[in-house]
């Protein structure tokens, strides 16, 4: 308890101090009872981090949000397979989309897939594509194309098989 006593600031530390002088330091409680009476006058009054678990989201990097996942994961019991739906479930739109196309079995996978998405694709922590050259992942503009029964289909290069283009909210 000393220990622990040490990093008490400001507030808890009054109130510390005026919790021994009431017992008295002999009458110091176990452990175990001290926490829950720390928490009583500290903690929140609804603790629910499976609520706190669902309403994360990722709003910078990957690994930023990784480790609060991991926080907020390990204060609850689920399987492998509800914890990698509610890690996906938090990541950025576009991280999510391409880390799914690779259907992962556990979150330490899904993490290893979103990284290697950002790092390949320089996306930012504002969420944002910064791409190393001015060819971005997804076209911008429609390419010069000939309009047939099958779609639409670059013809840049006359004698190569054509290449269907698609959008970003077709593959999503």
């Amino acid at each position: 308890m000393r220990l622990v006593v040490v990093h008490f600031e400001e507030q808890v530390l009054k109130w510390h101090i005026a919790f021994v002088k009431s017992i008295g330091v002999d009458n110091l409680p176990p452990w175990e009872e001290y926490t829950k009476i720390v928490l009583e006058r500290f903690g929140e009054v609804v603790e629910d981090p499976m609520a706190d678990l669902m309403k994360l989201r990722q709003k910078g990097f990957v690994t930023n949000y990784h480790e609060e996942f991991d926080c907020l994961v390990a204060r609850v019991e689920l399987w492998e397979e509800h914890k990698l739906s509610c890690f996906l479930e938090g990541l950025k739109q576009e991280v999510q989309m391409m880390v799914r196309m690779f259907q992962p079995l556990a979150v330490n996978k899904g993490f290893s897939l979103a990284r290697m998405y950002e790092l390949a694709f320089k996306v930012g922590g504002d969420g944002n594509l910064m791409a190393k050259s001015s060819k971005s992942v997804f076209p911008t503009k429609a390419p010069r194309s000939t309009n047939s029964i099958l779609g639409t289909y670059e013809s840049s290069k006359v004698g190569t098989k054509p290449t269907r283009q698609l959008s970003y909210a077709f593959m999503a």
